[in-house]
C-alpha cells in the first residue's frame, strides 16, 4: 500500500510558518518573561480589530473573545445559547463538524434549501416560521464542503430575516481569510447593529498557516441589551481567565507570539496559503481529468481548501472509503455533511496539505479503488 494519503482535512504538522520558526517565536516570548497580562489581552483584541485581512476587521474590541480555534468557539457558543431539543437551521450541505456538535448537545439541525448564492431567502423565512429555530448556522465566506461564497444580497437577506424574527445567527468564518478581500464598505459594515440581528462570528487562523497552532476568536454583534449578547461577552477581567473556552488551550507564550505575528502583518502568510490551496486544487483537477474516471464529477471551489466530488451513480461514499482505505487514501464521505436525507454519492477531498507528487498518486489510487469496487476498470 505504501504511505497513507490523508485527504480528510484536519491540522497538518507543518505550515507556511514552519514548526521550527513558531517554536523559536514562542520560546523567545517565554524568555522575555511572557506572562499573559490584561493589557496584552486588550492589545490582542485591538490588533484583531485592526487587521484588514481578518473577518474581525472593524469590530469593537470589547465584542471579541479569544478561543483555541473555531471549533472550540462554536462548541462553547452552542453550550451557552442552546438547550437539548432546540431547532437550528443549516445550509444543505453544511459543515460536518457543526452537525456533530449540534447533535452532541441534543440540538436538532434542519436543512434549509440552498443554491450557489447561499440559503434561499423565501425558504429561510418559511423554515423559521414553521420550526421556530433558536439559531441559524452558515458559512457565507467559503462554505464547507463546497467552497462557495455567498452573494452579498443573500448574506444581507439572512441578517434581515433573522433580525425581523429575532433568530440568532452563527457565522462560521474559519475559511473567510482564504476568500478574495471584501470591499471596504462591506468589511466595515456592522453585521448585527441596526439590523436587529444577534450575530456570532467564529473564526481562526486556518490549518497550515502556522504549524500546529489552533487559535481563533468569537466576535459578537448586535444590541447590547439583548440577553444573548450578555451571555456571550466577558463578565470579568480577561487577566483572570485569558482563554475562556474549553478544549485545547493556548499558552501565554503562544498568545504573545500571535500578537507579535499580527503586529508584523500576516499578508505574506495569507498570500502564500492562498497560492498553495489554489495550486494544489489545480493539480487535483488536472489529475482527475487525466484519469477520466467515468461518472465522477466535481465542483471547482471558488476558494478554500476543499473539493466536493460527485460519484458515479450507485457508488456510496462510505463504501468507497472502506475500499480506498485499503489502497492507502482517506477522504470525507459526503453523507456526513447533511442534516437529513444525505446524498451518499458525494465525497470531500482536501489536498491543501498534500504535495503534488502525492496528489497524483492519490488520484490514481482513488481510481483503482473505484474500479475495483465497481468490478470494472474506468
Amino acid at each position: 500500500m505504501g504511505e497513507m494519503i490523508n485527504w480528510m482535512g484536519g491540522w497538518p504538522k507543518e505550515g507556511v510558518l514552519s514548526a521550527a520558526e513558531w517554536e523559536e517565536r514562542t520560546e523567545r516570548c517565554s524568555a522575555l518573561g511572557g506572562a499573559w497580562r490584561e493589557r496584552d489581552a486588550e492589545r490582542l483584541k485591538e490588533v484583531l480589530a485592526q487587521t484588514e485581512l481578518l473577518p474581525t476587521f472593524g469590530a469593537a474590541p470589547s465584542r471579541i473573545r479569544i478561543a483555541a480555534g473555531a471549533d472550540a468557539a462554536i462548541e462553547w457558543t452552542i453550550g451557552r445559547l442552546l438547550q437539548p431539543g432546540d431547532a437550528v437551521l443549516v445550509e444543505r450541505p453544511t459543515s460536518r463538524f457543526a452537525l456533530q456538535s449540534f447533535r452532541r448537545a441534543g440540538v436538532v439541525p434542519h436543512d434549509t434549501p440552498s443554491d450557489a448564492s447561499g440559503i434561499e431567502p423565501d425558504a429561510l423565512a418559511d423554515s423559521i416560521r414553521k420550526l421556530h429555530p433558536r439559531l441559524v448556522y452558515a458559512a457565507p465566506d467559503c462554505t464547507d464542503p463546497e467552497g462557495r461564497r455567498w452573494t452579498r444580497e443573500r448574506k444581507d437577506a439572512l441578517l434581515r430575516i433573522c433580525g425581523e424574527t429575532g433568530t440568532a445567527v452563527l457565522l462560521d468564518e474559519r475559511q473567510a481569510i482564504l476568500c478574495e478581500p471584501r470591499e471596504a464598505e462591506d468589511a466595515l459594515r456592522p453585521l448585527g447593529d441596526g439590523m436587529g440581528a444577534v450575530v456570532i462570528r467564529a473564526g481562526e487562523l486556518p490549518p497550515g498557516m502556522v504549524a500546529g497552532l489552533r487559535w481563533g476568536w468569537l466576535c459578537v454583534e448586535g444590541d447590547e441589551g439583548d440577553e444573548r449578547i450578555k451571555e456571550l461577552l466577558p463578565r470579568h477581567s480577561p487577566s483572570s481567565q485569558p482563554l475562556p473556552f474549553p478544549g485545547e488551550g493556548v499558552s501565554p507564550a503562544e498568545q504573545l507570539a500571535v500578537l507579535g505575528l499580527l503586529e508584523e502583518g500576516i499578508e505574506p502568510l495569507v498570500n502564500t496559503l492562498n497560492f498553495i490551496c489554489r495550486s494544489r486544487n489545480g493539480v487535483l483537477i488536472e489529475q482527475l481529468k487525466k484519469q477520466r474516471l467515468e461518472g465522477l464529477s466535481w465542483q471547482e471551489p471558488q476558494r478554500g481548501m476543499h473539493m466536493w466530488l460527485g460519484l458515479p451513480e450507485g457508488l456510496d461514499g462510505d463504501a468507497l472509503l472502506r475500499a480506498s482505505w485499503l489502497g492507502g487514501v482517506l477522504f470525507q464521505p459526503g453523507g456526513a455533511f447533511y442534516a437529513s436525507n444525505p446524498d451518499r454519492f458525494k465525497l470531500r477531498i482536501t489536498v491543501a496539505h498534500t504535495e503534488d507528487r502525492w496528489i497524483r498518486i492519490g488520484v490514481q489510487r482513488l481510481g483503482e479503488a473505484m474500479s475495483e469496487f465497481l468490478g470494472r476498470w474506468v
